[in-house]
């Protein structure tokens, strides 16, 4: 009888899966489709979502301006379609976690990233206090853009007119150089992509995008690289890659400083490093905090697109300090990571990832204190035991102390009287 019990109810779950990742196509279907029109050289294009996203950061301040309005008004008019596929979404996970007997909604993510509720709390409560010093920043970037507050689309708006990108050839070798004397393994699969990649389809990218690439690739390489043993010991936490990218990002930003030629060069580099700051620290905080409030609200039954707006309006002004003049209500729409399947709630363990990495890189670059066999351990071990125990073991910190996110958070925030700084006659 229980054997027969759990069967259907295994059965139940797998059908229950089977709907999310149905509707999870749907949504990426209906967003391909999307097009806004925008006109270019005296006619009308259609542009792709993606595409339309990639000019929100156009250099001409009147491109911007016209596509936020059609950026805005194409996702409310397909809004109730969205709504309808992240209502069935959210359902039938609620319906398999009820199976499973979980009332708590992030304990799967919290299981697959191998981290206890303490370490998430103490995170966005050192993030609650330190992002005030994100402010000024912000403050200042509005006065330079003629304004008193930004709006939630000129946040990603450069000041200046250079756009700084990467070529992943030249970062490779540079890291290769940087690495070999600190950490070689580091520096032998920095050589090694180098003379993988080819010249001609080396695309230059931003210091995120290379990063990312690179940390995906660094980490795939780490776990076949471990020994058949520690592989079999489980699946690395979904943070991993993030991980090792946001160590890789902070490197490749201060080795684009050093290298700049120019004040405004350097300056944009700084800008860009601090948006990303802004993005991990408040915007992530903010869909972090609606997806949490959406799914406890939906437990009552399907949410109204009004509703949706509203819980994302009310964590978008928490997670910003109410220091924007306008949020984003359809971000809960534009924003594909909360259609995801196989990464629920993933937008807390990509801050974890941004700020521990972030963390380790600044340990190295100011303390000189980088053992290659503690990262690389850490990172290969992430499969066993949790990350606490692991970071304990490697680092000798303490993750569930808001001592140690507050640390962390200054080795991100070191930029802002910076760029204050070379601001300060601009701004008058």
């Amino acid at each position: 009888m229980q054997e027969t019990a759990n069967r259907q109810m295994s059965e139940a779950e797998s059908l229950a899966w089977e709907g999310c990742h149905a509707w999870s196509s749907l949504y990426g279907m209906l967003v391909q489709r999307m097009r806004i029109p925008i006109e270019q050289r005296e006619r009308v294009v259609q542009l792709p979502i993606d595409q339309a996203d990639y000019l929100l950061r156009h250099g001409n301040r009147l491109v911007r301006s016209t596509l936020v309005e059609k950026w805005e008004e194409i996702w409310s008019r397909e809004a109730e379609c969205f709504a309808c596929i992240l209502n069935q979404l959210s359902g039938l996970r609620l319906a398999v976690y009820q199976q499973r007997g979980w009332d708590f909604v992030l304990k799967e993510p919290l299981q697959r990233n191998r981290l206890s509720i303490l370490t998430l709390q103490a995170m966005w409560e050192a993030i609650d206090l330190g992002k005030e010093r994100l402010i000024p920043f912000l403050q200042r970037k509005a006065k330079l853009l003629g304004k008193e507050k930004l709006g939630w689309h000129e946040v990603r708006w450069p000041i200046g007119r250079i756009f700084r990108l990467v070529d992943p050839m030249e970062a490779f070798l540079r890291l290769a150089d940087w690495a070999e004397a600190n950490c070689p393994m580091l520096s032998r699969f920095a050589r090694s992509l180098a003379a993988q990649t080819q010249p001609a389809a080396s695309r230059s990218g931003t210091l995120a995008e290379v990063a990312g690439m690179m940390g995906q690739a660094f980490i795939q390489g780490l776990v076949r690289a471990a020994p058949s043993p520690e592989r079999k010991q489980g699946i690395p936490p979904l943070y991993s890659g993030d991980l090792a990218a946001a160590f890789l990002e902070q490197w490749l930003a201060d080795y684009a400083i050093a290298a700049a030629s120019s004040v405004e060069e350097k300056l944009a580099i700084i800008e860009e490093k601090l948006q990303r700051a802004v993005y991990y620290l408040m915007q992530m905080h903010a869909r972090f905090l609606f997806e949490l409030r959406f799914y406890e609200r939906r437990k009552r039954g399907p949410v109204a697109v009004n509703t949706l707006n509203q819980l994302m309006l009310d964590a978008q002004s928490f997670a910003y300090g109410e220091a924007l003049e306008t949020y984003h209500p359809y971000d809960w729409a534009s924003d594909e990571q909360f259609y995801r399947v196989a990464e629920p709630f993933c937008h807390f363990q990509q801050t974890f990832a941004y700020l521990l990495g972030s963390w380790i890189y600044r340990l190295t670059w100011i303390e000189g204190a980088f053992i290659e066999q503690s990262y690389i351990r850490f990172l290969q071990a992430g499969g066993r035991g949790s990350t606490e125990e692991q970071a304990a073991r490697c680092f000798s910190v303490d993750l569930q102390s808001s001592d140690f996110w507050w640390q962390a958070m200054q080795s991100v925030l070191i930029e802002v009287d910076l760029f204050l700084r070379y601001t300060e006659s601009s701004s008058h």
